[in-house]
């Protein structure tokens, strides 16, 4: 969210697009790392469950794609009926869309990179984002001009945003702790375990209890507290695994931009003009959570939509 968001946010507001999409697009967009592999929370996920974490990065391919897919159809069916929403700027010609794509070939390059290094087998994680550092250098060095003192604004600015990230996740963390230690993950349990002995029941329990969680805690908190909470009755009912994972990081993604503890929220409205609310960013994001239930429905309806690519990469 930070990293496109500071980029994106200012060109699209010089253009004219409303300071609730430009938000939302930015606050939302940013979620999609969450499914899109590689994936720190299913890695954590993997850890938890004992599960696979390459099958849990190719059962996350295709819902991240189709969210995607839904936050683009929303975001065009709104322009479509309130153009002033995208500055109400005529469509661009297609030659304006071909020379700006050849403008990011280095972009797509590091990305390539990137994912060779890692899927290859040439680098681990770790020494993967060294290796993206190291690339987009030589990248902006050959194809934009960089220059030292262009890169230490980029490490200061660098350091300073982080900086401001870390604090607000020390801060989720602590009322994590705060809440564990008080019961509050195994009072919604209790609540919401007479629910139903169906598993569609069962599952809008599950939703719910993520949902509410999502609210109030940390992504990671969410998932460190809930899943041990809920994975016993999960492998009860023979749910398979994986495609819980799917769910489960969704529901974190979705926490992401819930208030009123929803992190991407506060990072895009860091970025957003002086004087911006923060309820701006918020109404920016409430059509995001509405592409989002739609692709909940989908997810939740055909598990084969998680699982199909998993069985053939195993």
């Amino acid at each position: 969210t930070v990293g496109v968001g500071r980029l994106a946010i200012p060109e699209m507001r010089r253009h004219g697009y409303a300071p609730q999409l430009a938000a939302g697009v930015s606050a939302c967009g940013g979620t999609l790392a969450a499914l899109i592999p590689p994936s720190i929370p299913f890695i954590v996920f993997a850890i938890l469950t004992e599960q696979s974490p390459l099958a849990l990065f190719a059962a996350g391919v295709v819902p991240g794609l189709l969210t995607a897919i839904a936050y683009a159809a929303m975001i065009a069916l709104r322009c479509a009926r309130n153009p002033s929403l995208a500055g109400g700027h005529p469509s661009a010609r297609a030659g304006d869309d071909t020379a700006a794509s050849a403008s990011v070939l280095p972009i797509v390059a590091l990305a390539v990179g990137v994912f060779v290094g890692l899927y290859g087998g040439f680098a681990t994680p770790t020494e993967a984002g060294g290796l993206g550092a190291l690339l987009a250098a030589i990248l902006a060095t050959v194809f934009y001009g960089l220059r030292w003192r262009t890169f230490l604004d980029c490490v200061r600015e660098t350091a300073r945003t982080t900086s401001a990230i870390l604090i607000i996740a020390v801060g989720a963390s602590v009322m994590t702790t705060y809440l564990s230690i008080a019961g509050f993950p195994q009072f919604v349990a209790e609540a919401l375990r007479g629910f139903g002995a169906s598993d569609l029941a069962f599952l809008l329990a599950i939703s719910l209890a993520f949902l509410m969680l999502g609210m109030f805690l940390d992504p990671l908190g969410v998932m460190l507290l809930a899943t041990p909470i809920f994975l016993p009755a999960v492998q009860e009912r023979g749910l398979d695994l994986i495609w819980f994972g799917v769910i489960v990081v969704k529901y974190i993604e979705i926490g992401l931009i819930t208030p009123p503890v929803g992190l991407n929220l506060f990072a895009a409205h860091g970025l957003m003009p002086a004087g911006t609310t923060f309820s701006t960013v918020v109404s920016g994001a409430a059509w995001f959570l509405v592409a989002e239930a739609v692709v909940m429905v989908f997810l939740l309806a055909f598990p084969a939509l998680s699982l199909w690519l998993p069985s053939l990469v195993l």
